[in-house]
This record gives C-alpha cells, structure tokens and sequence, in this order.
C-alpha cells in the first residue's frame, strides 16, 4: 500500500496509522512529500492508495469541494473519490438555503451518511486555546475554527493606560 504524507518528516501520528494498517496485514510504504510535491504529483493526478491530509472548516462549514462527487478530479478536494447522490443532493441544498436551522440539518445528515459509508477515516479534531494576558480587554472571540481566525477582532484589543502628560 503506498501511503502518502504531506510532510517530510514522521510524526507520532503519522508511525501510529503505519502501526494500526500492518496490524490489519497491509504492507505499507509511506512516502512524504513537501507541500508543493505532494499537490503536483500526487493530489492532483490522484497517486496514492492512502494519504494523511487534513481539512479545515470554518465556523460555517462547507464542505462541498470535499464531498461532492464532482470534486472527485482536479482541481477538487474530493480526495477519497467519494460518490453518494444522496450526500450530492444535500450538500447542493445546503448551499441554496439562506435558513440556518435548515442549513445545519442538512450538513448534519450529510455527516451521518459520510460516516456510514466510511469513505475515510477521522483522526482527530484540533482544539485551539490561545491565552492572553489579564490586561488585554477587546478580544471577544469566543470560538476559533482556524488559526488565523484568532486574529479577527486585533482591531478591537487594547490595554487600559493612564495618560501622563511630560
């Protein structure tokens, strides 16, 4: 089996998937690959039977381009080649509905028909938790969905002074 990962260097989690596969009697080659090799030679022209890859999802997901059947070739996500009209249908509906409550039964069925048909494997999900000092007031964030997200309200930050006059 050639298992892909998009790194050039072995992590835990990484030699942990390689120990669960042979466990299962699969022969495993992983090969790793910077970023930039990896989209090239691999993501793009679908080259691997496994691959460690990740997916990052806003506050309000979409996770069309990862699940939609037509995304299952360049320049789409769908990198298990995952096929399910039923998901296509809901995911096309979810797009097209301005109602939340709607929108988020959607996904959420979405989700239940991605998980009984398998088509990959969900390791794990980050939590990130950003601390900051007692002084800085402003940051309203309460939930980050992704990294760069911690950021969006830097406007509103500020530290209490007093003003001296020299």
């Amino acid at each position: 089996m050639k298992f892909v990962v998009g790194s050039d260097e072995r992590t835990p989690l990484t030699d942990w998937v390689v120990q669960e596969l042979e466990a299962l009697g699969a022969q495993v080659e992983v090969q790793f690959y910077p970023f930039a090799d990896l989209e090239r030679n691999v993501l793009r022209p679908r080259q691997y039977d496994a691959l460690l890859f990740g997916e990052s999802l806003s506050l309000e997901p979409d996770p069309f381009a990862f699940w939609h059947s037509t995304q299952k070739r360049d320049p789409g996500l769908n990198l298990a080649l995952y096929e399910n009209r039923a998901v296509d249908r809901l995911l096309e509906e979810s797009r097209q509905t301005l109602e939340k409550a709607s929108r988020v039964a959607k996904l959420q069925e979405v989700s239940k028909l991605i998980e009984a048909d398998v088509p990959a494997v969900f390791l794990y999900t980050p939590y990130f938790l950003y601390l900051q000092p007692a002084d800085l007031k402003g940051f309203g964030m309460q939930i980050v969905a992704l990294p760069s997200h911690r950021f969006a309200d830097a406007a509103n930050w500020y530290v209490k002074t007093e003003r001296t006059w020299k």
